[in-house]
């Protein structure tokens, strides 16, 4: 059978912005195109397909995934599909029946994807290499971070970055190979990783002591918007002061922020038994979570695209290889007693 060549686009690509990509799926070299309104792609293969059943095939669907996806990050908005038009050698389709296909981000990101992500060839093209089914936490973190892109209520915005943080200390859990790791221990896993502890902090104690952190917040005029800023405040040093009556070195405060304290406000907040609020009537509750936000999001944007690059995902793995003697004493089932090590770099 002769080859054939099947081409698919989404209004005419007249931008002079376009990125142009490779990748293979099902061992067949796809050639895509995406400009700020719109994308192209061509494949040659093998195939009975006509202009009507390649816009229902796989190919054809990841095509419009991964080019609905990369416009996101690349642009920071939406692609709205109106029509699309299908050439089978040069046979041309129009189909407009396919409004059914969207984004769930609608118009643009309220905060762009930042700059460095766009930049870096090997995280663009992991998403292209990577299909559907083998979709694993990374993803889940990257789209619960572009969700949170475009969200303006600080509750919303706070679900998704904590679903983002979420899905990237279970991606590093699942490195370490080992089944039934505890949330608590994962998260032990992800502070040490990062240099912030290597104590466990139960949930007794982390709700104590965010207690107490809530009430520093609540009376802070001035918090903070980037880690820059934070390392830098007063709020900085009081709140360290609490976290170092547990014991010297007890764990880094940025890193109980953004991991302990909003998995303890997760808590307050997410529950089935725990209505969502619908209505925000306080203030301190409000600029708290604004303030947590902007400390995720800083941490998201610096980290979360590192983690589809095999150099960084390596360097994981060669952390885990150095320290597995630590490690070991995190999780095994009787492991509530830990002591204070230092780890290799």
């Amino acid at each position: 059978m002769s080859k054939r060549l099947y081409e698919i686009f989404c209004a005419k690509n007249e931008s002079s912005n376009k990125k142009s990509y490779s990748y293979t799926y099902k061992n067949t070299k796809i050639d895509l195109v995406i400009s700020e309104d719109s994308f192209s792609a061509k494949i040659e293969m093998d195939s009975k397909y006509d202009s009507t059943t390649f816009l229902e095939s796989d190919y054809s669907e990841d095509i419009i995934r991964k080019a609905l996806l990369l416009h996101l990050i690349l642009y920071s908005k939406e692609l709205k599909i109106n029509e699309l038009t299908i050439k089978v050698d040069n046979q041309e389709k129009k189909d407009n029946s396919i409004t059914f296909i969207h984004s769930l981000v609608s118009g643009e990101l309220l905060r762009e994807i930042p700059k460095k992500w766009k930049d870096e060839p090997k995280f663009i093209q992991k998403i292209l290499d990577t299909v559907k089914t083998k979709y694993d936490s990374r993803f889940s973190a990257l789209f619960a971070f572009i969700i949170a892109k475009s969200k303006q209520y600080e509750i919303e915005r706070f679900q998704n970055l904590w679903i983002s943080m979420n899905g990237l200390y279970n991606f590093y859990s699942s490195l370490i190979k080992k089944e039934n790791i505890r949330e608590n221990k994962k998260i032990q896993l992800f502070q040490f990783y990062n240099d912030w502890s290597y104590e466990e902090i139960n949930s007794k104690k982390r709700t104590e002591i965010s207690t107490k952190l809530s009430e520093i917040i609540k009376t802070t005029t001035d918090l903070q918007n980037s880690k820059a800023e934070f390392d830098k405040s007063d709020l900085k040093d009081k709140i360290q002061a609490i976290l170092d009556k547990e014991g010297k070195n007890y764990v880094d405060c940025y890193g109980f922020i953004i991991l302990h304290y909003a998995y303890y406000l997760r808590c307050n907040y997410f529950h089935a038994n725990k209505p969502l609020p619908l209505i925000c009537f306080n203030k301190n509750d409000y600029i708290t979570l604004q303030f947590v936000n902007n400390l995720l999001e800083g941490y998201l944007s610096e980290n979360l695209y590192k983690y589809f690059c095999d150099n960084f995902v390596k360097k994981q793995n060669k952390f885990i290889k150095d320290n597995e003697k630590e490690i070991i004493k995190i999780i095994p089932k009787q492991d509530k007693d830990t002591k204070t090590t230092s780890k290799k770099k």
